[in-house]
């Protein structure tokens, strides 16, 4: 089998036979996945021009897209039409479910063109989000800018063993960072 231009073909590049005849078939074939044992793939309906006279099969984008969606299944991950259906209930636009994700634009659509398989993680993703769709309450939240985080007079009451953030640095107070701005300084390490 071979594949073909976009355009349906007017006559046999092999033999130059007039007109090809569509059809579909099941098609059997090997997918290689990285760092796995290949994967004997059965893909059904997928269209093709035969030439009557040679009998060769010609194979164009929308065999291309049966084939996808059959290697997405057999690996148990999201369809193309799947991830779009997805995507369409949070917003209308790749962009806006990109904003609302994180996930790159061009990303979502090479999923959704059958482009690109997406990785385990970013399927569990996709998935988790589709059944628990209070998540994107959630994601709506983290993407907002984040407020300035302001310490407690007690917290800074006992001076440099007073907060100490998770790395150790320890917080400063406004009017003490306004003194430090002048001179050469930077957070220290506390010992303690």
């Amino acid at each position: 089998m071979k594949a073909k231009p976009s355009k349906k073909l007017s006559r046999c590049p092999n033999c130059g036979h007039a007109p090809l005849r569509e059809d579909t078939i099941t098609d059997r074939f090997e997918y290689r996945p990285d760092d796995v044992e290949p994967l004997m793939v059965e893909a059904r309906d997928v269209p093709v021009e035969i030439c009557p006279s040679c009998g060769e099969k010609f194979l164009g984008p929308a065999a291309a897209r049966v084939q996808h969606a059959a290697i997405c299944r057999a690996v148990g991950l999201l369809t193309p039409e799947e991830i779009k259906r997805i995507r369409e209930r949070f917003g209308p636009s790749q962009e806006e479910f990109a904003a609302l994700t994180g996930i790159g634009v061009a990303t979502i659509s090479r999923w959704e063109r059958g482009r690109m398989l997406q990785n385990e993680a970013m399927d569990r993703y996709l998935r988790l989000l589709a059944a628990h769709p209070e998540n994107a309450n959630a994601l709506r939240q983290l993407r907002a800018p984040a407020e300035p985080v302001s310490l407690p007079e007690s917290a800074l009451a006992h001076g440099s063993r007073g907060a100490v953030s998770a790395l150790g640095f320890r917080f400063v107070h406004p009017d003490e960072r306004q003194l430090k701005m002048n001179k050469e300084w930077r957070p220290r390490r506390c010992v303690a």
